[in-house]
Parts: structure tokens; sequence; C-alpha cells
């Protein structure tokens, strides 16, 4: 359902990636979470590197320090990695 998202650009693999995210929380909390897709478009977003998160959010150039960006979201948000890209929650 998420890659058939027209309004997203998750990518199959960024799809897959959030997908198995989302799963992971329902088990942690032992409930079945309800798919909302306007939702998920506005508190998630991908893209292709840290550095191009970093570029977009904070207007850093590429040559940022990819470990202190990945620190930086993980203090802040949602950190998704999988080949091809990451996806970072909207904070």
């Amino acid at each position: 359902m998420l890659i058939n998202d027209a309004n997203a650009n998750w990518g199959y693999s960024g799809a897959t990636a959030l997908a198995e995210h989302l799963h992971q929380i329902e088990e942690d909390i032992g409930e079945e979470i309800e798919l909302d897709l306007v939702s998920l478009r506005c508190d998630f977003a991908r893209y292709d590197s840290l550095s191009d998160w970093a570029e977009s959010y904070f207007g850093l150039n590429k040559e940022s320090k990819e470990e202190k960006i990945r620190d930086y979201i993980q203090d802040h948000g949602t950190l998704i990695e999988f080949t091809g890209g990451i996806i970072v929650s909207q904070f």
C-alpha cells in the first residue's frame, strides 16, 4: 500500500523499510496501527542520504559529517536507513 501512494516518494526499498518500522512498533506496543497515508507523508520524508537530509534541513553542504547528522536525527526523531536511502521522521 505504501508503494502505491502516488503522493509520496518512498520507492520500493523505502516503502519496505517504513512498513517494517511500523510493523516493529505494532509488535512493541501490542496493537495494530491504523494506516493513514496522509499522516505518514506528514510525519516522514525520504532522502537519498544523511547529507541530503542535512542539506535540506539545515542548509549544510554534503561534506557534513554523517555521524553527527545521524546522531542529531536519532536524538530528535526517527531514522530508518536502507539500501538506496533513508527515511526521517519530520520534527
